[in-house]
This record gives structure tokens, sequence and C-alpha cells, in this order.
């Protein structure tokens, strides 16, 4: 993959492109507009944009219901996300999907679900299929901490590694699983050390700088490519809002 220098304009716009649509979820919310529950990203925003900014179109991007950020990041129809919310005809579902089921297949960015942890296994087989057909690209897997919770992701992971695929797991850290902080579900809170036990590389970043999330992006990209393994991000962030919702928590 060629190497990229971080764009400050291009970051700062596609920041501020996605905490104004997310504040103009908030300011019309109440009316009844929006014809589905919201998840926001409030908070989170740096880390979709620095893993947007280092990846290429060709990867296949999976992300979750909290997926606002993720899809405005890596380019997805924006006004066919609107009207999804909206639930009009002209949405990306025909308006029958709304907030929680985003997806855009022009930009590979596969639609999400409501299902905790449910991408990750299919993240995964993605990424099989590509080794199989022998292509460049790669997976970019989106997930909160909350969804390590769950056994398919360890199924997943140790899949991942045992088979050496294309994919790169993004943790997005908040330290919560709707209401519960990671300290009351997790008895080891080193994930990057659990993680690492499978043999897969991983990389922890603790501050909020979506220049410091591009840069080990890429390098994690840069690595997938020469190794031919997965690796997996951890990400410190803070969820802004409430869990689902426009109320700040």
């Amino acid at each position: 993959m060629s190497i990229k220098k971080f764009n400050h304009a291009k970051a700062y716009y596609l920041f501020k492109k996605i905490r104004s649509t997310e504040e103009k979820i908030i300011e019309i919310y109440d009316s009844d507009i929006i014809k589905s529950p919201v998840h926001l990203s409030l908070g989170q925003e740096s880390i979709a944009v620095g893993v947007a900014l280092a990846s290429e179109k060709k990867d296949v991007v999976f992300s979750n219901y909290r997926s606002h950020a993720h899809f405005i990041a890596h380019g997805g129809n924006f006004k066919k996300m609107w009207a999804e919310l909206f639930g009009k005809e002209t949405g990306l579902s025909s308006g029958k999907a709304g907030s929680m089921h985003l997806g855009d297949l022009s930009i590979n960015f596969i639609f999400t679900s409501a299902i905790v942890g449910s991408a990750i296994s299919q993240a995964v087989g993605y990424s099989l299929a590509l080794k199989m057909k022998k292509l460049t690209s790669k997976v970019i897997c989106y997930h909160g901490e909350g969804a390590m919770d769950q056994g398919t992701f360890w199924e997943s992971l140790n899949f991942s590694a045992l088979k050496k695929l294309p994919i790169l797991f993004v943790c997005e850290n908040n330290g919560l699983a709707i209401y519960s902080n990671q300290r009351k579900r997790m008895k080891t809170l080193d994930i990057c050390k659990k993680v690492s036990s499978f043999g897969v590389h991983t990389v922890k970043i603790k501050d909020n700088s979506t220049k410091n999330i591009f840069i080990c992006t890429q390098k994690a990209l840069q690595r997938i490519e020469k190794k031919g393994q997965p690796v997996f991000l951890e990400i410190s962030t803070y969820r802004e809002v409430d869990h689902v919702g426009i109320n700040y928590d």
C-alpha cells in the first residue's frame, strides 16, 4: 500500500461533519422526524477519521449500530443516510432499516446490525474470502470493548490468527457496555494482553489524537500486508452521550 501523509484539513472537515451531523440529530430528534433509535458517536469521532484517512478505497469496512462516524468518515452516501434516518424511500434501505443498519456497498461499507458482536465473525469470514481469492484488500472491523464480552469475538480472533487473515480489529474502548463499566465486566482489564495471547499483534492507543490514530492505523495496515497476519488496535475513547438516544449521561 502507498504511504499517505496526514491531511489536517480533511481530518478537520470529516471530524466537524460528523459532530455537526450528530448535533443536528440531537436538535431535531424530539420532533419525531427521525424514525428510529440513534446511537451517537460524539466523543469518538477521532477514531473513525484517523482510521478512514489511513485506509484505502478497496478496503472493506464492518461497523456496528454506533456507525454514524464510521459511515461518514469512510465516505458513505450522506444524503441517503439522512433519507434513511427520516424513513424515506430514497434512503440506504428504502427507509426501512434506520440508524442502526447503515451501509453503502459502493464504498465497501457493509450494512450494520443491532446485534452486539455480530459483525466480527462476518468480517473474519470476509477476510478469509479475500485471502482465498488472493485479493489485496483488507478488512477493517470496528467494535467496542463490550463486544469482547461475546464468545464470538474470541472464536473469530483465534480463527483470524490461525488462518493469518488480512483483518484489522479496531476496538473503540469507551469503558462502557450500555452502562456497565469495564471493571465490573472483566477480571483482566489489559485487553491487548489477552488478545496477544492468541498470537495477534496488538497496539494500544491511549489518547484521542486523530493524527496518532492515523499513523498507528497506517502502520497496522502495512504490517497486515507485509506479514499476512491480523492486527488489533485498542483505542481509549469517551462516549459523551447516552448509550442510545440524545441525552448526556
